[in-house]
This record gives structure tokens, C-alpha cells and sequence, in this order.
């Protein structure tokens, strides 16, 4: 279908599932070979809703030395922040989503601003970066890639950003399925920890 309604987009074809990180990789070695200066990752259950989204991520990193750039991503179809940035805490192993919950609007005004990591479901990469910084880490198979690269881009200089006039839909769960990263989670929690201990 892809082939048949977009002729002139080039399809990487890896013959088996690689992972987000690894199936990504394919696709960013394959642009910076063709000449691109930026690569944008955008996840299949995402939606380019802003039409300036791209122009909006590329402006801002050409004027400041930015590291991985993100819009606010919201829930699908609403103006409710799923992921305006986000933090790790160190001492339990946890993310915390900046924003969650709140109006689009509380952040829509709002300059740019530096954030520990931004989500890999929209994110803006230049190539200067990733010939600095190096490729997302293909150990992880699905899940937390996106926060380690952006740990190893600020320790390399690089701060993620997010820049909130941009924004982009998310149907989070979509690609992985919600029942399965539910099952995921809940026997991660309750079988594997509860062994540990």
C-alpha cells in the first residue's frame, strides 16, 4: 500500500522485528547517507497533527546547540499533555512525565525549555548530533531507549528540549498493544521483583 500510493518514498524492509531502537537505526543510517541533516523519529500511533511541526523543531535546534528536540505530545484528539518532558528519579528507577493531565494551553506560550529526556514517540535528532552523540543504544529492544540516548546526549554536551508552541497526538499504547504493556508491567512487578526478594 505504502509502495502504491507513495512511490517516492524509499521503504527499509528488515525482514524480522528488530526493536525500536535497532529498526530505527536502520532508518537514521540510511538518511544521514542520503545527505539529511535532521531525522525525525515519529511512531506509527503518533499524529503530525501541526502542520509547522517540523519547521517549528528545525528552527529552534539551528539556532541553539540542542540535543534530542520534542513537541509537547498529547493524548489523541485532545488538548490534555501526555508528555511535556520528563525527569528520571534516580533513587527508584522511575520517569515522571512533566505536565501530565494538564491543558495544552498551560504550556503552549511557554519559551522552549531543557528537560532530562523527551519521549521517542516524536523526536527531533540533527545530524551533527547523531555524529557526536552516536546511535540510540540497540541493547534496548523497546522501551527506555529514548531516555538513555538522551542521558548520554547531555552528558555529551547535547540538552534535550522541548519546544512548546509544537505539538503532536499520541495514542499512547497503540504500537505495543495496552493489554500486553499492561501484562508486561504487572508481571515485571509482581513475579519478577517478588522472585528478586
Amino acid at each position: 500500500m505504502a509502495r502504491e500510493r507513495f512511490p517516492g518514498v524509499a521503504i527499509i524492509e528488515n525482514g524480522e522485528n528488530l526493536g525500536f531502537a535497532a529498526g530505527n537505526n536502520r532508518a537514521i543510517s540510511y538518511a544521514l547517507t542520503e545527505g539529511a541533516e535532521y531525522v525525525m523519529l515519529l511512531n506509527s500511533d503518533a499524529i503530525a497533527a501541526d502542520e509547522s511541526l517540523v519547521t517549528k523543531l528545525v528552527d529552534f535546534e539551528r539556532s541553539n546547540h540542542a540535543g534530542p528536540v520534542s513537541p509537547v505530545v498529547l493524548y489523541t484528539g485532545t488538548d490534555t499533555v501526555w508528555m511535556a518532558g520528563a525527569g528520571v528519579d534516580y533513587l527508584l528507577g522511575r520517569n515522571r512525565h512533566r505536565g501530565i493531565g494538564k491543558h495544552y494551553g498551560d504550556f503552549s506560550s511557554l519559551a522552549p525549555y531543557t528537560t532530562v529526556y523527551v519521549s521517542g514517540c516524536c523526536m527531533m535528532l540533527s545530524r551533527a548530533l547523531l555524529e557526536g552523540v552516536g546511535l540510540p543504544d540497540e541493547d534496548y529492544f523497546f522501551f527506555y531507549e529514548d531516555v538513555d540516548y538522551c542521558l548520554r546526549a547531555a552528558a555529551a554536551g547535547w540538552p534535550s528540549y522541548v519546544v512548546p508552541n509544537a505539538f503532536v497526538y499520541h495514542q499512547k499504547s497503540a504500537s505495543s498493544g495496552t493489554r500486553w504493556a499492561k501484562t508486561l508491567f504487572r508481571g515485571s512487578r509482581h513475579t519478577s521483583w517478588g522472585a528478586a526478594r
